[in-house]
């Protein structure tokens, strides 16, 4: 997984300083937020599934009966829900007068959902097969990177950025498809519509935190496209970008240990990985403070210069990241303390929407640097409930630092 991660983040920064170029700052910003737009579609058609799925796969990975239900239960789930979501979209635009290129720029970018219902990753992982997912990922990316240098030539060519991510998709998907049915003998049928219901049912909660949890992360750019425009969407994604490759190395770290912590639920563990991990994150936010112009102009040219002062301020963010995942990840949830994890997450969601209001009503939403500087003060906010409550539930030792 951490591989898959890998190339997930570092595929779109080796692509970044060609689109930029090539199609400029304005056309890029509008391809990032249509594809931001298909994200909410694709937490919807994905409805948890990512997170049961693979649960249940591992349960039952013995019962082929069971592993039947459950494939043939999701992806006609799925495959209904994208559907829907796809006669949405267009019903949206037409009622937004959305027209020409802008109207396919947004229906080719809604294909790339076919991620979700196609490229099973939950199955995968509910097996334990990982390498598929990795192989089928690493492929995928590298012919894209290739299919844009060649296709992708001029501005007017900005249609077949989200056209070959799909199709790219699909071809993905069929692989997987192929993986499932003919390697791993998986049958397919119809499960009757309670069974169906069942499922939709169990994952309520969890399709429910999937977008309390999509609000914070990604209604920034759709702040910034409609208050400040879509070249300053360009400058934010190239900001969030660089933060979350910075953020990587603590979700792989924790993710790697959290099979110890939830067998051994060991304190002092958690404490040593939040101290190393801040201490780790000042370090190289401070040498990056530095090293943010010759990064930024790398990537995005003497265009998206102005992205260097809200790049600064995202990379604030990774320090308090670094304790605050921790005690999400390594703590709350290995201690099964679900509840408060999700109230956090609801309580965040609304200090978020608290913060987006007193800007726009003081009009302080002006520029890259205020989402930035919100950024920072979300994940903060996020950092300080979690800790409190791990206090409080004796999660974290007295002497953490």
């Amino acid at each position: 997984m951490a591989l898959v991660q890998v190339f997930n983040l570092m595929m779109p920064l080796l692509v970044y300083p060609y689109l930029i170029r090539v199609l400029g700052d304005t056309l890029y910003g509008k391809i990032v937020f249509a594809q931001t737009v298909a994200t909410y579609f694709s937490i919807f058609i994905n409805f948890g599934f990512n997170v049961s799925g693979a649960k249940d796969v591992a349960i039952h990975r013995d019962n082929a009966y069971k592993i039947k239900e459950i494939v043939s239960s999701i992806l006609i789930i799925k495959i209904a829900f994208w559907f829907l979501s796809l006669f949405v979209l267009i019903l949206g635009l037409l009622l937004f007068n959305v027209k020409g290129n802008d109207f396919w720029l947004y229906v080719f970018s809604f294909f790339i959902c076919l991620n979700e219902v196609l490229f099973p990753q939950w199955f995968f992982q509910g097996i334990e097969k990982m390498k598929y997912i990795t192989i089928i990922n690493f492929c995928l990316k590298v012919l894209f990177f290739v299919l844009i240098f060649v296709f992708v030539t001029g501005n007017e060519d900005f249609l077949l950025v989200p056209l070959l991510n799909s199709v790219g998709v699909f071809t993905g998907g069929m692989i997987s498809l192929y993986v499932i049915f003919q390697k791993e003998k998986v049958m397919f049928g119809f499960p009757s519509f309670n069974i169906i219901r069942t499922h939709l049912k169990d994952n309520i909660n969890l399709f429910i935190s999937d977008v309390v949890i999509s609000v914070k992360d990604r209604f920034n750019i759709l702040f910034v496209g409609i208050f400040l425009g879509m070249d300053m969407v360009a400058i934010y994604d190239l900001g969030i970008k660089i933060l979350l490759l910075v953020m990587l190395p603590i979700s792989i770290l924790n993710n790697a240990l959290y099979p110890k912590m939830a067998i051994e639920k060991d304190k002092k563990l958690l404490s040593k990985i939040m101290k190393y991990s801040f201490i780790f994150y000042i370090l190289v936010t401070t040498v990056l403070e530095f090293l943010v112009p010759q990064i930024v102009y790398f990537l995005g040219g003497d265009n998206l210069m102005n992205a260097v002062t809200p790049t600064r301020i995202f990379l604030l963010s990774a320090v308090v990241y670094s304790l605050g995942f921790p005690l999400a990840h390594n703590g709350l949830l290995v201690f099964n303390k679900y509840k408060l994890l999700l109230i956090g997450m609801v309580l965040t969601t609304l200090f978020y929407l608290f913060c987006i209001l007193i800007g726009y009503t003081f009009s302080l939403l002006e520029n890259v640097s205020i989402f930035a500087i919100i950024t920072v003060l979300v994940y903060t906010f996020e950092f300080i409930y979690r800790y409190i409550v791990c206090k409080r539930e004796n999660i974290v030792v007295n002497r953490t630092f």
